[in-house]
C-alpha cells in the first residue's frame, strides 16, 4: 500500500482528503503544522507529498525547496496545491512535482497522485527498498511487475 503525507494547515480539508484517497487503497498520514512537515516525512516515510501552497509560517513551495535540498527526499513525488488565483514565479513545476488547482475536483487530484506514484523513480522511499518496511508484504513477483497504482479492497 502506498503511503502518502497530507501536509495542510486546513484540518477539514486535510481530513476529506485523507479520507478520500484512503477510500481509493492509499495509507494516509495528515501534518497540519508545516513546521513539523520534514520529521513527518523521516517518520512516515511516504511515497508520496501533497502540500498545500499556502499555510501559516511556511508554504508548500518553501517546503518543497527544502525537501529538494534534503538527502534522500529529492525525489519524493510532490502534489502542490495551490488556490487557483496562487501564480508560481517558475514557468514550470519543480521536479517531480506536479501543481493540481484546489478547485479541481476530486479526480484530477487522484489521476495525478497515480501518475506521479506510476512515474517515480529511485529515492529513499522507492519500492526496492520496502523489504526492510514492516508496512510492506513481500510479492513473488518481479521489480518489473510490480504495479504500482493501488488497488481497492473489496
Amino acid at each position: 500500500m502506498k503511503r502518502i503525507l497530507i501536509v495542510d494547515d486546513n484540518l477539514s480539508l486535510s481530513a476529506l482528503l485523507r479520507d478520500a484517497l484512503s477510500n481509493e487503497g492509499f495509507s494516509c498520514t495528515v501534518e497540519t503544522d508545516p513546521t513539523n512537515a520534514l520529521e513527518s516525512v523521516r517518520v512516515h516515510r511516504p511515497h508520496l507529498i501533497i502540500l498545500d501552497a499556502l499555510m501559516p509560517g511556511k508554504s508548500g513551495q518553501e517546503l518543497l525547496n527544502e525537501m529538494r535540498l534534503t538527502e534522500g527526499f529529492e525525489s519524493i513525488p510532490v502534489v502542490l496545491q495551490a488556490p487557483a488565483s496562487h501564480h508560481f514565479p517558475e514557468k514550470k513545476s519543480p521536479r517531480n512535482c506536479q501543481i493540481v488547482k484546489k478547485s479541481d475536483h476530486f479526480p484530477v487530484l487522484l489521476h495525478t497522485v497515480r501518475e506521479l506514484l506510476e512515474t517515480a523513480k529511485g529515492g529513499i522511499f522507492d519500492q526496492s527498498d520496502n523489504e526492510h518496511d514492516p508496512l510492506f508484504s513481500p510479492l513473488n513477483t518481479t521489480p518489473d511487475e510490480i504495479q504500482l497504482s493501488p488497488t481497492r479492497n473489496t
